[in-house]
């Protein structure tokens, strides 16, 4: 069923952007120079610095020239997209794409040529609470000179400047005992007027709650009117600069990014920002994301985000759902929530709460009665000790929760232990089927006619729910779809041979390769494919092999590493470096990977 957002795309006329952007980052170790060319302009220079993304306001054409190992370079690239250069062993800088959730609405509503771009001023109110010590003389040019700072950066980045047209103080409340109950206070008692925002900063203290730190700052996110921030901590000014440009972020649409020097990290005054040549600023994708709203901003007050126009809210929906996925333990908020539910996209995991996850039932209802069937039955049984698993696993607090490799090494484990009190002649199967199901999150197998009578007599819809809601991110070095790609493949070889299920894992990277705006094909995820083949062949030759994997199954001894191999190449790129299937050096590249994988212990 296609989803509402893109249905009114077609059926309605798009209306036509004030500008639009795109973003270039530095991902390499050195300096990059290159050349924008935007709609048959004159090329300009573009200069990034170590670590730096940078926004550009484009029109519907967009070239970038750059020197690479194997010669000059002229790629043409889209609207509303973010572009990464990195440095490939042997190969030298390369532009790749930063891979989005989602199908792009487009660019007809981008203009054809380069509009001139107003700046955008908000007006802000300042506060400080009744516990600071300072003169307000003292305490105004304290806080004017951090906004000076931080406005710098987002007149940069964003092209928006945060302008203080008021200064006061506030009393706070006498049953204030923590930040949350202190911004129920400030809201309560403030009035933004004659301000957009009321921006608070708290003199107070306040004690740690159970094992969590107190946060830096607080809001409610994307054109929320009130923002509180610590005033004693962080205890130097840059890293205050940096917490101050964070909310800022937030209120342009920003949210919490894997990135580790991005300000919208999940943990700021980690001593960063102190350093001379680090680059306060944001994430390639949250740079697009707040450069998408303050195109809305130029167009006057912020409406709500389902009144936005429908191209704005799927590249929006697209941006959030790329980054929840990859920071699960930081939920959306209700109305971002919303809009990647307009947008048929998956929002990121729910945060599970103890008492919520405590009072989970033992075994999901079923929909329906099931027809009894030993090989399902088998299947189900591993699935339910996985999820068994990560229920225990999210009752926990979040910082002791199992994450990333250690979280698919403790899963694939407790399959195994699972499958293995099983009949010999239904473990094998249950095992690789069963993780090919517990661990995975898309609708990749179940919605296939092939497939999905068997995904779905293991699991209802509601099992499923119960499973995703506590599942968490498990991954393969490091990345979420390495361990699917994985996972799947080894469920497919025991379903239907290793032959039917590398040629699935190629045609998919075939797919994403030549798909307009797909994420190009990846030798990355073809690895992950012949990874959980080979996991699969080992079991499927000996069940006894399951005993080891009880206890011994690890990431770095399942999956090759990956750091050196080409991904996001488009048709265009394939060609150019690997000719077609039949070319030796696509042959040497699969041998090469297989090579790899047979090496693993």
């Amino acid at each position: 069923m296609r989803n509402l957002l893109l249905t009114m795309l077609v059926i309605s006329a798009a209306s036509t952007a004030e500008a639009a952007t795109f973003v270039l980052s530095n991902a390499t170790g050195d300096p990059v120079d290159c050349q924008v060319t935007l709609s048959g302009g004159a090329p300009f220079a573009v200069n990034l610095a170590v670590g730096e993304s940078r926004a550009i306001n484009c029109g519907r054409t967009i070239v970038v020239s750059y020197a690479a190992g194997n010669g000059p370079q002229n790629l043409s690239l889209q609207p509303y997209m973010a572009y990464l250069f990195v440095t490939k062993p042997k190969k030298g800088l390369e532009l790749m794409t930063a891979d989005l959730l989602g199908k792009s609405p487009g660019d007809k509503d981008v203009p054809l040529e380069v509009p001139a771009i107003k700046r955008v001023k908000i007006p802000v109110k300042v506060l400080v609470d009744d516990s600071d010590r300072r003169t307000k003389t003292v305490w105004a040019a304290t806080l004017r000179k951090r906004f000076d700072e931080a406005n710098a950066i987002m007149k940069a980045q964003a092209g928006v400047v945060f302008d203080i047209v008021d200064t006061t103080q506030w009393t706070v409340g006498e049953d204030v005992t923590d930040l949350r109950s202190c911004m129920v206070d400030f809201e309560r008692q403030v009035k933004p007027e004659p301000a957009e925002i009321a921006i608070g900063f708290v003199s107070r203290g306040f004690p740690p709650q159970g094992r969590q730190a107190v946060p830096f700052s607080t809001s409610r996110g994307m054109s929320a009117p009130y923002i509180l921030i610590r005033e004693t901590e962080p205890k130097n000014e840059p890293e205050r600069v940096e917490v101050l440009v964070q909310q800022l972020g937030r209120y342009l649409g920003a949210i919490t990014s894997p990135d580790p020097i991005s300000a919208m990290r999940l943990t700021l005054g980690d001593g960063k920002a102190v350093h001379a040549k680090f680059r306060i600023g944001f994430d390639p994708l949250n740079l697009l994301a707040i450069n998408i709203v303050a195109e809305e901003l130029r167009k006057g007050p912020l409406l709500k985000l389902a009144d936005w126009p429908v191209e704005q809210q799927v590249r929006l929906a697209r941006i959030y759902a790329t980054l929840g996925a990859a920071v699960p333990d930081d939920p959306l908020n209700d109305e971002l929530q919303g809009l990647l539910a307009r947008a048929g996209l998956k929002p990121a995991q729910p945060e599970v709460m103890p008492e919520k996850a405590a009072k989970a039932p033992p075994e999901a209802p079923p929909a329906k009665a099931r027809k009894t069937n030993p090989e399902h039955d088998a299947i189900r049984k591993v699935v339910r000790a996985i999820v068994v698993k990560a229920e225990d696993n999210a009752r926990l607090p979040a910082a002791s929760r199992v994450k990333g490799d250690d979280l698919t090494e403790l899963y694939v484990r407790t399959a195994a232990d699972m499958a293995f009190t099983l009949e010999p002649d239904l473990r094998k199967k249950a095992f690789l089927v069963g993780i090919g199901i517990g661990l995975d999150d898309s609708d990749a197998l179940r919605n296939k006619p092939v497939f999905g009578d068997l995904w779905k007599g293991v699991e209802s819809d509601d099992e499923r729910k119960i499973r995703l809601a506590v599942l968490g991110n498990p991954t393969m070095r490091y990345r979420r779809d390495l361990c699917q790609h994985f996972v799947i493949s080894a469920a497919l070889t025991a379903i239907a041979g290793d032959a039917i299920a590398e040629q699935i894992g190629l045609a998919k990277e075939l797919v994403d390769r030549d798909r307009p705006n797909g994420s190009g094909f990846s030798f990355c995820d073809l690895a992950a494919d012949f990874s959980g083949v080979a996991l699969a062949n080992t079991v499927l030759a000996s069940g006894e092999s399951l005993n080891g994997l009880r206890t011994k199954f690890a990431v770095k001894s399942a999956l090759p590493k990956i750091d050196d191999l080409p991904e996001g190449l488009t048709a265009a790129k394939f060609k150019d470096r690997f000719g077609d299937l039949g070319d030796d050096r696509f042959k040497a590249m699969i041998a090469e990977l297989r090579k790899r994988v047979k090496e693993l212990k």
